[in-house]
């Protein structure tokens, strides 16, 4: 049947029930979560009673599942009514195993959620059992192992370090080998007459010890899997700050496996500030495909006060489509009501555009997405009907704003500003007019922030 497809995305599952009977049963297709294939089923009769059940199958049989889950029940439409089950703990491994009944009466179309907190594999011999999230992957070679222990050594004793690293709240010791092979960034500060390269030193404020710590282990390959989960946002900006792109894709696809309705709005602003389109899309489809919009209905409402008119437009453009089912619009604008007559829908033009107010510091960094240079400024937010400004109001505090690329971003995700100039005079032929660094002259395009000379 058409309506017993379950569709999945990260640890949640969905069933879009469209009709049921008063006395009836129904079993989905198969779906998977984790290792195994799971089940649902439904039977009504005095209570509604739900079934949560693996595929009996060899891997069910000799790695049988503990899941921790939740289950809801809900109606479909704006003003659903959540059936919320406790959180469930249970070693699963036949359709008798768990069962809940729900004391309320649900007709029509309905939709069940299963969100897996946790899978964890049951020991047959008695032993612990162990979660396959996150998974630490296959064993390594032997080789690598011995390389992995020597490079753990060279960074947790500082074996011929020679570089500091200042952060926000400590120092740390590294190697300009390991990080110059790592990011073409720090290859850049090394290799040409910088002052990082003179004083050996770095400094990166934006970062803690021990994120940066964290950040250290990865590039050296030492990193612990709990670490890289506890730290994952921070290493997502430094990634993006030092163009360290496997960290960052690695960031990317972690973030992607535990969205929920607790953090889906700071996921989705996030990929929308890093540019992870694959991020972006889980959000979205977590939000508007599965209808958990409706669930973080007031976080929304104090999103669109403060995110990116951007981000917002494309939120409206991936709610159009399930609108532009329920109305007809003509091509000069006329908008048409449904057959029925029942319901109306108006088209108008409008947004919120951010605006500089009043530069507090030219200068003040550079930009995260050209690297050119950025200012300090107080800005304001300007709503717009039919393009024609109606109301402006001052933003909350000072954010960095770029010219060259009409860039707004936080003052904290800035990069730093370009270095003051040296005493001795550098051609202008030989500077970058956009990151205010030396260049030697037979390079054509700026070895910092990628520009043409």
């Amino acid at each position: 049947m058409a309506d017993s497809k379950v569709e999945t995305i990260s640890r949640l599952a969905q069933w879009k029930i469209e009709t049921f009977g008063s006395c009836s049963f129904r079993k989905s297709d198969p779906f998977k979560v984790g290792i195994w294939n799971w089940f649902l089923s439904i039977e009504k009769n005095r209570y509604l009673y739900i079934r949560l059940f693996p595929e009996p199958s060899r891997v069910t049989k000799e790695q049988p599942p503990l899941a921790r889950f939740v289950l809801r029940v809900s109606n479909t439409g704006v003003n659903r009514r959540p059936y919320i089950s406790p959180v469930h703990e249970r070693l699963l491994r036949n359709c008798e195993d768990f069962v809940w009944p729900v004391d309320s009466t649900f007709h029509g179309r309905f939709i069940i959620d299963v969100e897996f907190l946790d899978l964890k594999i049951c020991a047959l011999n008695g032993g612990e059992a162990c979660s396959i999230w996150p998974s630490d992957g296959m064993m390594q070679s032997l080789s690598v192992q011995s390389t992995l222990r020597c490079l753990s050594r060279m960074l947790d004793e500082a074996i011929h370090s020679d570089l500091t690293i200042n952060t926000a709240d400590g120092s740390l010791r590294a190697h300009k080998a390991v990080l110059s092979a790592s990011s073409p960034v720090f290859q850049s500060m090394f290799r040409h007459n910088l002052k990082e390269k003179e004083s050996s030193m770095i400094y990166i404020e934006d970062m803690s010890l021990e994120s940066c710590t964290a950040l250290l282990s990865y590039l050296y390959g030492t990193i612990k899997q709990e670490d890289f989960w506890k730290h994952r946002l921070a290493l997502l900006g430094a990634a993006n700050k030092y163009d360290i792109v496997d960290l960052k894709d690695a960031c990317e696809e972690s973030l992607l496996e535990d969205i929920n309705s607790g953090n889906v709005l700071e996921r989705l602003q996030e990929a929308w500030l890093y540019q992870l389109n694959k991020l972006k899309k889980g959000c979205m489809m977590y939000l508007f495909d599965f209808g958990k919009i409706y669930d973080v209905r007031d976080e929304v409402n104090i999103l669109f006060r403060h995110a990116d008119r951007e981000l917002m437009l494309e939120m409206f453009q991936e709610k159009r489509p399930e609108t532009s089912r329920k109305s007809d619009c003509n091509k000069t604008g006329t908008v048409q009501s449904e057959k029925e007559g029942k319901e109306m829908f108006f088209f108008f033009v409008g947004g919120v555009e951010q605006q500089v107010r009043q530069v507090l510091k030219y200068g003040a960094g550079r930009c995260i997405s050209c690297r050119s240079p950025a200012d300090l400024v107080e800005y304001e937010k300007v709503l717009k009907l039919f393009f024609i400004p109606v109301w402006r109001w001052p933003g909350k505090e000072p954010v960095m704003y770029c010219k060259n690329c009409n860039l707004f971003f936080p003052r904290s995700y800035s990069l730093p500003p370009p270095p003051p100039s040296t005493e001795s005079a550098v051609p202008d032929f030989l500077r970058c007019r956009f990151c205010d660094r030396p260049v030697e002259p037979e390079f054509s395009f700026c070895p910092f922030c990628g520009s043409a000379l």
